[in-house]
Parts: C-alpha cells; structure tokens; sequence
C-alpha cells in the first residue's frame, strides 16, 4: 500500500493519469463535501473484487480516500487481501484535501 499526499494526487490527476479514487465514507459525508472525481464506495459496503475487476478491465490505479486516512487504509487492507497490489491511500484524507484549498463538490450539510 502506498501512501500519497493530497498534493500527490492532485498532481497525479494533473499528469492525466488513469485513476480509480473511491472515497469510502458514508454517502452523507460524500455528499457534504467530496474531491470532485471520487466516487463513493461506503467501507463497509466495499467490494474489492468488484474494484479489481474494474481497475484491471480499464487499466486504472486504485486510491481510496476518506475523511482523515483511517479508514482508506482499511480499504487498502481489503483491496490487498482481494489480489489488488497497487493500492494508494490519501493521507489526511478529504480533510487535508480542503485544508489545501483544492477543489471540493459540496452540497447539503449532513446533520
């Protein structure tokens, strides 16, 4: 598993590379605030067989990203445990992304 930075990413996005970022927080915190082109996949919900198939059919990396990093590792540890080795974590999460002043999609405040 590897670690990267929310700098880290957004470069990587930058460079055109061919990403799979699944944010694995519950939908309501998706839907308060997300990186843009992350789609969600709540942890506990997470089907890393299906992730493979889908990373390996269109040749993407896998990165997973949640509110601070904890629970993105958990998700690597799935995605490791299902035959996935190129597995990368974004540290400090969603929240070091928007401490960074990058682009967020925001919507309603989760209660």
């Amino acid at each position: 598993m590897q670690v990267v930075s929310q700098s880290e990413l957004n470069a990587m996005v930058a460079r055109g590379e061919s990403l799979l970022v699944v944010d694995v927080r519950s939908p309501a915190e998706y839907g308060e605030a997300h990186v843009p082109f992350a789609v969600n996949h709540p942890l506990p919900d997470l089907d890393a067989r299906a992730l493979r198939a889908e990373i390996e059919k269109n040749q993407k990396r896998l990165v997973f990203i949640c509110k601070s990093g904890a629970r993105g590792r958990s998700a690597c540890e799935k995605a490791l445990a299902a035959g996935i080795d190129a597995v990368c974590n974004v540290d400090g999460g969603t929240g070091a992304w928007i401490d960074a002043g990058l682009p967020v999609t925001r919507g309603a405040k989760s209660f």
